[in-house]
């Protein structure tokens, strides 16, 4: 797994000792982010870790909008624990939260990107004009997520700058360091605060995913490799017959 991860072998010897009682509660919580099996998530909630431990990490990946998060997961096809993740660091899960940009909602969305998406993507206009309703704000940023994926050729690293940062920022970085391994893209990003952004987000994303993989989709894999090119986004499609 290289720099991105670790040893199947070092793994199962940190399973063992959280079995055992002899990690931490913010140990188990780096375990997770570094993406575990289905299997052993399972048995730690069936009783194999302290259940004081057991609560700490439910309330650290809480699920909220559980029903808003299903219907934008099986319209965009994006993953539910990126969705958590970006709404968590994005938020806190706050849904009347504000920045000083104008961004607005659980998805953190400006309402030009939030128009832009809901009449391209979604083609739904007039889904935009709700863009503070939680329903709303999700199925949008979901679909903004979508977009960037396919930008981006799925890899995840970039998908958050241009969630974070724009698309013509992710872009740019695309075009500077795509010559460069994943993890050495992250650190040499210009900016600290996107980087920091990107960090939280992928252990987030990879928490949730170890904790509720209903689909058994497996631990959360980065490609090693930034793509050489880039792929459609926000183009207008045909409307459906």
């Amino acid at each position: 797994m290289g720099r991105l991860g670790m040893t199947a072998k070092a793994r199962e010897q940190l399973i063992t000792l959280a079995y055992r009682g002899m990690l931490s509660t913010a140990d188990i919580q780096l375990l997770l982010s570094m993406g575990i099996s289905s299997r052993h998530h399972r048995e730690f909630f069936r009783g194999g870790l302290d259940s004081d431990v057991n609560l700490q990490l439910t309330d650290r990946f809480k699920r909220p909008f559980l029903n808003e998060v299903q219907a934008a997961c099986e319209q965009t096809g994006v993953d539910p624990a990126l969705i958590y993740a970006v709404m968590q660091v994005e938020s806190g899960f706050n849904p009347r939260a504000r920045s000083s940009a104008g961004a607005i909602g659980l998805m953190q969305l400006l309402r030009t990107t939030a128009r832009n998406v809901a009449t391209i993507s979604l083609q739904d206009p007039k889904l935009a004009r709700t863009v503070g309703r939680p329903s709303s704000n999700i199925m949008i940023g979901a679909a903004l997520l979508q977009e960037l994926e396919s930008l981006f050729h799925g890899h995840l690293p970039l998908v958050l700058v241009g969630y974070h940062a724009g698309s013509g920022s992710g872009k740019r970085f695309h075009r500077n360091f795509r010559h460069l391994s994943t993890d050495l893209l992250v650190e040499v990003l210009p900016f600290r605060q996107t980087t920091r952004y990107i960090k939280r987000v992928i252990s987030l994303t990879a928490g949730y995913r170890a904790l509720f993989d209903a689909d058994n989709q497996g631990p959360l894999r980065l490609p090693l490799c930034v793509p050489n090119d880039l792929g459609p986004f926000l183009e207008k499609r045909p409307p459906e017959v």
